[in-house]
């Protein structure tokens, strides 16, 4: 026999809910703010990569362009850095910081950083789990 509390919804999923939708907006709405104010540099984020490269002791790893938004991601299993066209080919703040964030994630790398390694642990378990999280979370797993 089935049997669901709607206190489990009114508790637990529509906070979850409500914070996860939150955070996605706000991030969004950041992003799309500095994107539209020009860093003082004119340095694109492609631009921007290069120069933190070229002035830093982190060995350089190839920039690539790819599809999405906000789609940004330092993959160690293939030694690349992904960016979005928004931020490749912008000279705004937001790139400038986007880019920043992802080197952040190659000094880690390249450091052999303990957090670093704890992440490519997880990182199956986190591609995987947006999948499955909201049945979960309606199944009240």
């Amino acid at each position: 026999m089935f049997y669901f509390d709607t206190t489990y919804l009114l508790y637990v999923f529509l906070p979850i809910l409500a914070m996860s939708l939150g955070v996605q907006l706000y991030l969004k709405s950041t992003f799309r703010k500095w994107s539209q104010v020009r860093n003082s540099s004119g340095l694109t984020g492609m631009d921007v990569g290069r120069a933190l490269f070229e002035r830093t002791d982190l060995t350089a790893i190839p920039l690539q362009v790819t599809r999405g938004t906000l789609s940004d991601n330092f993959d160690p299993r293939h030694q690349v850095v992904n960016l979005s066209h928004d931020v490749a080919d912008r000279p705004s703040v937001a790139a400038m910081a986007v880019v920043a964030h992802e080197l952040g994630h190659v000094q880690q790398y390249q450091s052999s950083s303990v957090l670093m390694a704890a992440r490519n642990f997880l990182v199956p378990a986190v591609q995987f789990s947006p999948m499955i999280s909201y049945v979960a979370i309606i199944a009240g797993l």
